[in-house]
């Protein structure tokens, strides 16, 4: 889809993978971050949500 469509899909997907983005790079923590990381699936034991919830490539 062109950008200039402006599908609400569009703009909901903007709002969830900026902020994942962000924070896969830098590890770095920004409000919207703490928001979205509950919304994660988590280890049960740990409350770890990388590997779970969250799987970023490539591994290494």
């Amino acid at each position: 889809m062109d950008k200039k469509d402006n599908e609400a899909g569009l703009q909901i997907a903007d709002l969830v993978v900026t902020p994942i983005g962000r924070w896969a790079i830098r590890k770095k923590a920004h409000e919207d971050w703490k928001i979205i990381k509950t919304k994660f699936r988590k280890d049960s034991k740990t409350g770890q949500i990388e590997g779970y919830g969250l799987i970023l490539l490539p591994k290494g």
